[in-house]
């Protein structure tokens, strides 16, 4: 049974070519480890969705290769690229304004119900959000609540002095 990523590009610049390579070479790397792989475009990130832009840029001035290359790639070796329907209001864009490379459009239901399907099911899809300018962050969410996404919570330190201050020893 293959394993799910997903991978949420909210607020990427894609002015900023440097910040589009890691999370869609990302992608190309599991789609190659045989991970079911999804890549969902939304907020400033959704502009990479439509035809034109991500040609236009590179992850390194003088590259030969485009951020449209590297999606490309990423779609070859098997994964699917999204984006998320406010984006088409956002951005005046329609379907066909969309690179064949994109799979279709999704809502923010999208994610949540297929979290559940995949938790009721005994496995979490893997999770990458990229948000580069504040990292870690989804759509400026409090990460405490998608903890789920990027692993189990880490323990914290001094529970036993916690305890005491809550019980009054």
């Amino acid at each position: 049974m293959a394993k799910k990523l997903v991978i949420v590009m909210a607020n990427t610049d894609p002015r900023n070519g440097e910040e589009l390579g890691a999370p869609i070479f990302q992608a190309s790397v599991a789609a190659a480890m045989e991970y079911d792989v999804e890549v969902i475009c939304t907020a400033t990130a959704g502009q990479l969705m439509k035809k034109g832009v991500a040609e236009k840029l590179f992850v390194k001035a003088g590259s030969p290769k485009s951020v449209y290359d590297f999606i490309k790639d990423a779609h070859e070796a098997g994964a699917k690229f999204y984006c998320c329907s406010p984006n088409l209001d956002l951005f005046d864009m329609t379907k066909d304004d969309l690179i064949p490379e994109c799979e279709g459009i999704v809502g923010g239901a999208h994610l949540i119900a297929g979290s559940q399907r995949e938790k009721r099911r005994g496995r979490l899809p893997l999770g990458i959000v990229a948000r580069l300018h504040a990292h870690l962050a989804l759509a400026g969410a409090n990460l405490r609540e998608h903890r789920h996404w990027i692993g189990p919570p880490r323990r914290r330190r001094g529970r036993r002095q916690q305890r005491e201050r809550a019980h009054g020893s």
